[in-house]
């Protein structure tokens, strides 16, 4: 399956339909407060050492190869950040 390798190794956020390892269900995955059908991704950091941030449009039906089974924290996206997540410096 060489299509599945380039998605394991890959950073590209991927829409993929009924996927058992969607980001509602990855460790790395935030769900956006205002809309739940949305979020952000948070398991990259730029060459500075600090968080990439991507948003995904449907985080039910989305992957990538940096899938980590976990419990996605909700972000609120009016205030910018999350409370207690240890990536950024939240009050």
């Amino acid at each position: 399956m060489e299509g599945t390798t380039a998605l394991k190794n890959s950073a590209v956020i991927n829409y993929v339909p009924g996927t058992p390892s969607s980001c509602s269900k990855c460790l790395w995955g935030r769900q956006d407060s205002r809309d739940m059908s949305k979020g952000y991704c948070i398991s990259y950091k730029t060459n500075a050492d600090t968080v990439w941030v991507r948003k995904i449009k449907d985080f039910q039906n989305c992957t990538c190869g940096r899938y980590e089974y976990g419990t996605p924290k909700v972000v609120s996206s009016m205030m910018g950040h999350c409370r207690g997540c240890r990536v950024c410096t939240c009050p």
